[in-house]
């Protein structure tokens, strides 16, 4: 508590370890893979300050002597993180840690995972407005990797915004593209929005739109429809 005052508005493993570097790295390795645990900085308790380097020292953020008293650990952590430059802004941080969960799930596959990502689709939807674009790019792409037929709604109001960049809306159209091939079928609404898209003045989002159709069942009667509209006979 004495030294609450002076912690860095992060969050941070103080690690005690008299280790080989070689087994300290293996920790540190098990935080930057564990999606929970990626943002978490990593101080180092050591009585002697090369510890922090070798291998793992990419890893570390700073080291902190480990005989420190509990009335100097507050002066001692901002001292640690500062020779890393650890942004400490917290709504800086906030963003960084936000889109690093969010990329992870862009980057999981949903099929070997033991986590329930379907869960996060909500979550994901809400991260499509009024935030900033890098993230809303990653939930764009986590939607898509989901393919949950729940996050069509929000995809195509992203993609229908024409003010939205074309980056965003170009990913909104590919995982749209992604959820009609998981349910092997596309709405009537969808259908027309795609066809429409397909004369649209962008290369990429008619490309985009194109594949979306070719990964639905179409029926022959929507099949005809859009080569009457290509004037493919």
């Amino acid at each position: 508590e004495k030294a609450r005052a002076g912690f860095p508005p992060v969050d941070m493993a103080l690690i005690a370890s008299d280790a080989k570097d070689t087994n300290l790295l293996e920790l540190l390795n098990t935080f930057n893979k564990d999606v929970r645990l990626r943002h978490v900085a990593v101080v180092l308790l050591a009585a002697d300050p090369k510890a922090a380097e070798g291998p793992a020292a990419n890893l570390i953020q700073g080291c902190v002597p480990k005989n420190v008293s509990k009335d100097d650990l507050g002066k001692a952590l901002p001292a640690a993180f500062a020779k890393k430059d650890v942004p400490l802004d917290p709504k800086t941080e906030a963003v960084a840690i936000v889109q690093a969960i969010v990329t992870a799930v862009a980057d999981l596959n949903p099929k070997t995972t033991s986590y329930p990502l379907a869960e996060l689709t909500p979550t994901l939807i809400r991260l499509l407005q009024n935030h900033p674009d890098p993230i809303r790019l990653q939930a764009i792409r986590a939607l898509g990797n989901l393919a949950n037929p729940a996050g069509m709604d929000g995809l195509r109001q992203v993609f229908c915004e024409a003010k939205n960049p074309k980056e965003l809306r170009l990913a909104a159209l590919q995982g749209m593209g992604r959820i009609i091939l998981e349910a092997r079928a596309v709405s009537a609404e969808d259908c027309a929005l795609l066809r429409k898209t397909l004369n649209d003045g962008d290369a990429d989002l008619r490309a985009a739109a194109a594949a979306a159709l070719g990964r639905a069942a179409l029926g022959p009667e929507q099949v005809g429809a859009v080569l009457r509209e290509q004037r493919i006979r």
